[in-house]
């Protein structure tokens, strides 16, 4: 069986119709400021965003009022010392956030990002989420545990607690890449109420997963972040879908059933079956990792199947039913 590396997360590669063009995020862009930064530890004089939601929670603010196109700044760009040092233009205009998703010294660390957004999210209502991930230069660890969490409530933690389960998450995609900016994305249903959205690793210490990229001289995972969105969007179906790293689904074309692979760690997911106007056809539960699904009753034509684990959209794909 074959499974496509994707840089994309959670991959979506794009929406197609959004129901209102309005970015929730406050400031998403981080191009609003107080006082160009000299320190690290600077993304307190970025309105709307918060960092005291952590212990020793200390995320870096990068912006082009330093520019230096040869000689790094600590908190410039595009070369800059902050998080060990690294180069990268922004995403989007002239400012970005470092943080240290996961570092490991003498103990584990972490760091975190928090706004509040412009208002509380809807009842049932599903939204689309957009950022940008670009690993720093000098990080010799990379991680796949990714994650945003929307509360009615501010988030805050100590190093003793358990982190809560994001609605958003990322996991099997290690994110590497040091040159371009990784497209970051996803989607889920509120519960309604929801008014804080933050922002960082969220997996307890027994499930961190790290790959090693270098030597053991800089042990961080240090990720600059740009250009973060999030609009209500009218469906799961409005998206236009490639399938999930996550999640398998074959063969396709298929005929009298399909074979679904989900995470072994999952014990059970829903599968929801959608024609292409969003109506939803038929729902079937999904409770071994592999596991055939027959699909006698669909007549020939193209339905997107989309797989959930609770609230949290774990794959989707176009399917093609045939004879």
């Amino acid at each position: 069986m074959k499974r496509q590396a994707l840089y994309i997360l959670l991959a979506l590669l794009g929406f197609t119709t959004l129901r209102a063009q309005v970015n929730l995020v406050p400031n998403g862009d981080f191009e609003i400021f107080n006082v160009c930064p000299y320190n690290q530890g600077a993304l307190q004089n970025v309105p709307n965003w918060n960092i005291s939601l952590y212990v020793n929670n200390d995320p870096d603010y990068f912006n082009i009022c330093h520019f230096s196109p040869t000689n790094p700044e600590l908190c410039g760009v595009p070369f800059n010392t902050g998080g060990g040092g690294g180069f990268q233009y922004p995403q989007s205009v002239d400012g970005y956030v470092g943080l240290d998703l996961i570092k490991q010294n003498n103990f584990l660390y972490r760091e975190f990002i928090q706004v509040q957004l412009a208002k509380p999210l809807d009842t049932n209502q599903f939204y689309c989420y957009t950022m940008y991930l670009s690993l720093s230069d000098s990080s010799e660890r990379a991680t796949d545990d990714f994650g945003v969490l929307f509360r009615n409530a501010p988030l805050n933690l100590n190093t003793t607690d358990t982190f809560p389960e994001p609605q958003i998450v990322n996991y099997g995609t290690f994110l590497t890449d040091k040159v371009n900016w990784m497209k970051y994305e996803g989607i889920f249903k509120a519960v309604g109420g929801e008014e804080y959205m933050s922002i960082g690793c969220f997996s307890n210490y027994d499930e961190l997963k790290i790959e090693v990229l270098g030597s053991n001289f800089n042990l961080n995972a240090y990720y600059y972040i740009d250009n973060i969105s999030l609009y209500e969007c009218d469906s799961l179906v409005e998206v236009n879908e490639i399938p999930y790293n996550t999640v398998s689904i074959y063969p396709n074309p298929a005929k009298d059933f399909v074979s679904i692979d989900i995470p072994e760690n999952i014990n059970q997911a829903q599968l929801s079956i959608y024609n292409l106007t969003g109506q939803l056809i038929s729902q079937k539960q999904i409770t071994q990792f592999n596991q055939q699904i027959p699909i006698l009753e669909l007549d020939n034509g193209i339905y997107i199947f989309v797989i959930q684990n609770k609230d949290k959209v774990i794959g989707r794909q176009r399917v093609v039913i045939s004879e």
